[in-house]
């Protein structure tokens, strides 16, 4: 696969097909994703996507509001960050735990996602993207663990975990 600098950086679409959901993917990431989903579903669980590609803009977004102080950031726990008690460098160091710079960011490529299993909650319940959702215990840590088996027999598609 190979991509063209706006491509990977977000700021061209020509490479991504549409999805349910409204979501935009690689084909080959579409096609795979299908399959998992297919998966799934004879496993009992309903694979619905939270987030796939992202414009260079709405990946500037994000950042932006994180850094403003607009939209939450969180530690390895879920815990808020004080971003006003860093220094700048503490401050983007943590936005950059679970965001990426605009430009790049995983997800401009169309083969990066992110999962739940929407058979585990209610069609009102905003997913958070939270460590406590997948932890022990987690809403959707029975669709994480069967997401982990399948990783790591792969079994998963082509899909695989590049951050932790």
């Amino acid at each position: 696969m190979l991509l063209t600098m706006a491509q990977l950086t977000g700021r061209e679409e020509s490479h991504l097909v549409p999805c349910a959901g409204g979501h935009y993917l690689h084909p080959e990431a579409a096609h795979g994703l299908e399959l998992l989903q297919e998966e799934a579903r004879r496993a009992g669980f309903d694979l619905a996507v939270a987030s796939s590609f992202r414009s260079y803009a709405r990946q500037l977004a994000i950042f932006n509001g994180k850094a403003s102080g607009a939209r939450p950031v969180h530690d390895d726990f879920g815990n808020p960050v004080a971003l006003g008690e860093l220094t700048p460098a503490g401050q983007l160091a943590a936005i950059l735990r679970f965001s990426a710079l605009p430009g790049t960011s995983r997800h401009h490529w169309g083969t990066d996602l992110d999962v739940f299993d929407a058979a585990a909650v209610g069609d009102d319940y905003q997913v958070q993207l939270a460590p406590a959702e997948v932890a022990p215990g987690g809403v959707f840590d029975n669709f994480h663990c069967w997401l982990d088996e399948r990783m790591a027999a792969d079994q998963s598609e082509g899909f695989f975990r590049p951050y932790s």
